[in-house]
């Protein structure tokens, strides 16, 4: 009986990892002159700079990956993964989606599983705002 006491303990103590995703978007340049996928990339990433996102260095000068926390406790972390993608099987577009993580000891039973990002929302009115891209669902 003692013997299993450190198994559930160890296991109470690895908690518990929920991911879930917002639907993808596409960002077609607006003005097909004026504006390049490379342009379309590199302001995007500014914007996801600016809202607190700390980006991973890649090898691949076509795909960014940024994370922000949301959540920091003790038992419980919550970050949103935003990841940007230039070179796709599209090619006219960039192909931007945004994940939440959840990791720690609050069961998934108790976390929302649907997801939707504002900063990807408040990206693509951004684009659309200043007339730079047009944004789209995945399913359009």
């Amino acid at each position: 009986m003692y013997k299993v006491l450190p198994l559930f303990f160890l296991a109470a103590l690895t908690g518990c990892t929920n991911s879930v995703s917002d639907e993808a978007k596409y960002l077609y340049p607006d003005r097909a002159d004026d504006y390049s996928t490379i342009q379309l990339f590199d302001l995007a990433r500014e914007f996801v700079i600016n809202k607190d996102y700390r980006c991973e260095p890649s090898s691949v000068a076509s795909y960014l990956q940024c994370t922000k926390y949301t959540r920091q406790w003790d038992l419980h972390t919550t970050k949103v993964i935003m990841k940007i993608v230039r070179d796709h099987d599209d090619g006219s577009s960039i192909l931007i989606f945004a994940s939440r993580w959840d990791e720690g000891l609050i069961p998934g039973e108790f976390i929302s599983n649907t997801f939707h990002s504002e900063d990807l929302a408040e990206l693509c009115r951004f684009f659309e705002g200043k007339g730079i891209a047009t944004c789209k669902n995945s399913s359009s």
